[in-house]
């Protein structure tokens, strides 16, 4: 969860305003949840099926303030960092054929856009299990990404 470095420097002069996909999902036919179970000095792992859950494809775009271009968000904390200023999130089910969205970007109520002092990136995530950064998702879910696009 922290190998991967989230975001590209951004530096608009506006701020983004939506973010345009192309995809297609099939999510995988069984979900699960991990256990983790921890007994004195003895941790154990296991997935146990969740019967009648389906899985969610996430496509996500987050600007987020940095003091340096050499700062970044990971895994562990891109969903829930006070950095975000704006995101724009879609989740779904099952979509047979490519379809095109557009989801707006929406203030997370963590600062104001303000390109003459402030640095920012942009970070654009896309994952075939909406809660795999929780270990909880299907095996097999299958993503397909056409295309993407951020307007400002």
């Amino acid at each position: 969860m922290k190998s991967t470095h989230f975001g590209e420097a951004y530096r608009g002069t506006a701020a983004p305003v939506a973010f345009k996909f192309t995809y297609k999902y099939t999510p995988g036919t069984t979900y699960f949840n991990t256990v983790v179970k921890t007994e004195g000095s003895t941790t154990t792992v296991s997935a146990e099926e969740v019967p009648g859950k389906i899985d969610e494809c996430s496509l996500i775009a987050y600007l987020y303030e940095v003091d340096s271009y050499d700062d970044y968000l990971d895994g562990t904390n891109i969903n829930e960092s006070k950095k975000v200023i704006l995101k724009a999130a879609f989740s779904s089910g099952s979509q047979d054929n490519f379809i095109e969205k557009t989801v707006n970007f929406e203030p997370t109520g963590n600062g104001s856009f303000d390109p003459a002092n402030k640095k920012y990136k942009l970070a654009i995530v896309c994952t075939p299990s909406k809660e795999g950064d929780s270990y909880k998702g299907a095996p097999n879910s299958t993503l397909w990404v056409k295309s993407l696009e951020v307007t400002y």
